[in-house]
């Protein structure tokens, strides 16, 4: 007969799992039912223009990590390859659907990665569902691939910070931090919190054959990928040329303070 002890364990594998399914797809839903019919059909800014020209003059594999305007946008550039697929009439519906999915994804992330931070699930559901709440999202932020850098940023944090339970958990952080990171450049401003990650009691030891113990932390897969996308990012950026407008841009002094502010 099973024991209590083991049919605890086996919920608390099983139980977070379903439960970021389930927040996942309400808060896809949620963010495809706010978008409304109009927002649903319509393309949005570089959705219809910059992505959907380069992917069809560059092909599905070389526009992937074109740059433009300064940095990589590897997820959106993949929606656009997927709603290319279908006929065009349907070109701006599946890129809403798409986009809401995305974020769907993303809020389960957050909601398993957090809960190491916030162990009560209501509290940790409202979070991860947050960016599909606020009330400006329908407003071409939600529902288009262009946006979709702003829901990247959010839930990097998480991604950086979290301590894996297990050798598959890190695996899918690290496989969930590559889009995020190669999405959106200003994820490497949250680079200093992959110390968080390796902080002792999540690791794997293995004896070598001099008898000598190496201690393998489960933060190796994500601190690699974010390390790695995080210098194609800065190197895309500081070779990548920009087309500015007129006028003479502020000092960079203001730059960061606003951002900091």
């Amino acid at each position: 007969m099973e024991s209590a002890a083991s049919r605890h364990g086996r919920r608390g594998v099983v139980g977070p799992g379903s439960a970021a399914v389930l927040v996942g797809l309400v808060t896809a839903a949620l963010a495809w039912w706010r978008l409304g019919p109009v927002s649903r059909g319509t393309v949005w800014a570089e959705d219809g223009g910059i992505f959907l020209r380069e992917r069809i003059a560059l092909g599905p594999v070389d526009s992937l990590l074109h740059p433009y305007a300064g940095y990589l946008h590897l997820v959106p550039r993949l929606l656009v390859d997927l709603a290319w697929t279908l006929p065009v009439v349907d070109y701006a519906r599946a890129l809403s659907a798409g986009a809401c999915l995305v974020v769907g994804v993303l809020a389960a992330a957050v909601f398993l990665c957090s809960r190491d931070v916030v162990p009560a699930w209501p509290f940790r559901a409202l979070l991860a569902a947050l960016p599909a709440l606020l009330p400006l999202a329908p407003y071409e932020i939600s529902g288009n691939a262009a946006n979709l850098h702003w829901f990247m940023l959010f839930t990097a944090p998480w991604l950086f910070a979290h301590r894996a339970r297990s050798w598959w958990g890190a695996g899918a952080v690290a496989l969930l931090t590559a889009f995020v990171v190669l999405t959106e450049l200003q994820t490497v401003l949250f680079l200093p919190l992959l110390l968080l990650a390796w902080l002792p009691g999540r690791a794997r030891t293995a004896t070598l054959g001099t008898g000598v113990r190496r201690v393998w932390p489960r933060a190796v897969p994500v601190t690699v990928v974010a390390l790695a996308g995080g210098t194609a990012q800065v190197v895309t950026a500081s070779t990548d040329p920009r087309t500015g407008a007129p006028g003479a841009p502020p000092p960079f002094t203001d730059v960061v303070a606003g951002w900091l502010v």
